[in-house]
């Protein structure tokens, strides 16, 4: 598999040469690295050619600032990978990072999208893993599109097919995504139906300074409040984009549950009894649908963990119960008060 190594930077030139050179030592070279600078003013462009300018490997591409998804679409549109992997350019791969992706493909035939381990340093020195195994987190479309459900982690943590990024990229969102552009690869791959999977080994460095936009930040009301905008308008798009209708949402949840591995049902699940309580169906529907996702989840498991199953149930159909007379009950007071 031909893999390339998209890289974007802006004004980390203090960084820039150790993110490079940690993917130069990989124990399997990609066939490609492709460094996009977003119009840095800390020399960072002098600083490539002067590094690596006659690297055969290496394509350096300079451009007007325009922020990170503009960045990562000039990056995807000049590399001919079959893989491809994402690196800010403050961060670091561990030397057999690549060929542990790789590796992970070839075994997995149906994984689309990979999010890896990370290890965090600088300020801090921890290693950072969703899960103690590797899993598959199976497809998220529908938990993406009605959820707004975030299945990824931080850019350089992310490696992807390429059909993946051919389905939804050049994305036309430059504007509205000068930054958090990892956004963009992680709700467009799995509302383009990306199987994803977790790699559990910290392969990844994700370094912590002063400089990081996010970690460690608080933002405020007026911050999140366009954050969420965007994401809605990101779904939207990506939807309208890919002809995707939301049609069999319930066939649909069905599937997104059976390509999850065991490990990752619970936390579906979740998502699925909030989407289906929020519904504006009847009772009946709600609980049939629930009844069928866990017979889904009942075959995963081993017979013996049948009747903790059950209990969850019940605990569940309960809730939804509750939560229906409670919505219906409301409703009535209102239409009551309104005609009074």
């Amino acid at each position: 598999m031909k893999c390339s190594v998209l890289i974007n930077n802006y004004n980390y030139s203090s960084f820039l040469s150790k993110a490079v050179n940690s993917v130069l030592e990989q124990s399997v070279l990609p066939d490609e690295i492709i460094v996009v600078d977003d119009g840095s003013t800390d020399g960072s462009c002098e600083l490539l050619q002067n590094n690596y300018g006659n690297n055969p490997r290496i394509k350096i591409i300079s451009s007007k600032n325009r922020g990170q998804l503009s960045a990562m679409n000039l990056g995807f549109i000049h590399s001919s990978g079959d893989i491809l992997f994402f690196l800010d350019s403050d961060d670091e791969y561990d030397p057999h990072y690549i060929e542990s992706v790789l590796d992970m493909y070839r075994k997995q035939p149906s994984c689309d999208f990979l999010i890896c381990g990370r290890k965090e340093f600088g300020a801090v020195n921890k290693n950072v893993l969703r899960y103690k195994t590797d899993v598959s987190l199976g497809y998220s479309v529908l938990s993406s599109l009605y959820g707004e459900y975030w299945e990824g982690g931080q850019t350089s943590t992310l490696s992807m097919r390429r059909w993946v990024l051919d389905a939804f990229m050049p994305l036309n969102l430059e504007a509205y995504w000068r930054v958090r552009a990892d956004d963009c690869l992680v709700y467009g791959a799995s509302i383009v139906g990306a199987k994803k999977y977790y790699l559990a080994r910290p392969l990844v460095y994700y370094r912590i300074h002063d400089a990081n936009l996010f970690y460690g930040r608080e933002f405020n009301d007026d911050y999140q409040f366009k954050y969420k905008l965007r994401i809605k308008q990101l779904i939207r798009h990506l939807a309208h984009k890919t002809f995707l209708d939301g049609s069999n949402v319930f066939g649909l949840m069905k599937k997104e549950m059976a390509s999850s591995s065991p490990e990752v049902f619970k936390e579906k699940y979740k998502l699925y009894f909030t989407l289906i309580r929020r519904a504006d169906r009847h009772l009946s529907w709600k609980v049939s649908c629930l009844k069928r996702l866990l017979f889904v989840y009942i075959r995963s498991r081993k017979a013996n963990q049948n009747s903790s199953v059950k209990k969850t149930f019940h605990k569940l159909y309960s809730n939804i119960f509750r939560y229906n007379y409670d919505h219906q009950t409301s409703a009535n007071i209102q239409n009551k008060g309104s005609s009074a």
